[in-house]
C-alpha cells in the first residue's frame, strides 16, 4: 500500500529538500518565512590515501544519486540541478516552487 504524506518545512536549512522535493505532488508546503537549502553531498575525508579514495569515490556516487533524484523529483535537467547544488544554495518558498521543490506556500 502506498502511503501519502503531506510535507511542511518550518524553518532551517538541512537534507530536508531533498525529503520534500520527495514528497506527494500538492502536498508540499512551506511557511513564508522559510528558507529551503540545496546542496551537494558533503565529506570530510580523513585517513590513508586509500580510505579517502574510497570517500571520495563514494561521494561522487553520491552526487549523481542525488542529482538524479532532485532531477526525477522536480522535472528538471540533470545538469541544471549540479550547477544549483554546486554551492549552499538558499531558496525563498517562491524560488523552491519555481525550482519544482515545493507546491505552495502557507500563509
Amino acid at each position: 500500500r502506498l502511503w501519502r504524506v503531506a510535507l511542511l518545512v518550518l524553518g532551517g536549512p538541512a537534507w530536508q529538500a531533498l525529503l520534500l522535493a520527495a514528497g506527494a505532488k500538492g502536498k508540499r508546503f512551506a511557511m513564508p518565512h522559510s528558507r529551503i537549502l540545496i546542496h551537494q553531498p558533503m565529506g570530510g575525508a580523513m585517513g590513508s590515501s586509500v580510505e579517502v579514495t574510497i570517500q571520495a569515490t563514494e561521494l561522487s556516487r553520491n552526487l549523481r544519486v542525488v542529482c538524479k533524484l532532485y532531477s526525477e523529483f522536480t522535472g528538471k535537467d540533470e545538469d541544471f540541478i549540479r550547477e544549483e547544488i554546486d554551492r549552499d544554495n538558499f531558496l525563498s518558498p517562491a524560488q523552491a516552487i519555481e525550482m519544482g521543490l515545493i507546491d505552495q506556500v502557507l500563509d
